[in-house]
């Protein structure tokens, strides 16, 4: 994941992130995260970067998820330029 976020901040720069939210077997919410961003030649590329299991289902708490992972990957969310959430709370 180092790998592909490093490639993302010298080449594309620019990237969105893609969250989808489903439940376990067991009811318990979790979050997909993926990062979409194109190459040097403007192929697309969309890779999971992990699973997330947030405390709740708030917009908030999807949202802090995001940060989060944008954190830990050294994505600066100066250059997040999309987000798309399906399956995610509104409250």
């Amino acid at each position: 994941m180092r790998i592909i976020a490093d490639d993302i901040n010298s080449t594309s720069v620019q990237f969105a992130v893609v969250v989808d939210g489903t439940q376990d077997l067991n009811g318990n919410e979790q979050e997909v995260m993926c990062i979409r961003h194109a190459d040097k030649l403007l192929q697309v590329h969309e890779t999971f970067m992990g699973l997330v299991i947030p405390p709740n289902i708030t917009g908030q708490s999807v949202a802090t998820s995001v940060m989060d992972t944008l954190l830990q990957l050294t994505l600066p969310a100066d250059n997040l330029r999309a987000q798309t959430h399906d399956g995610a709370a509104v409250a």
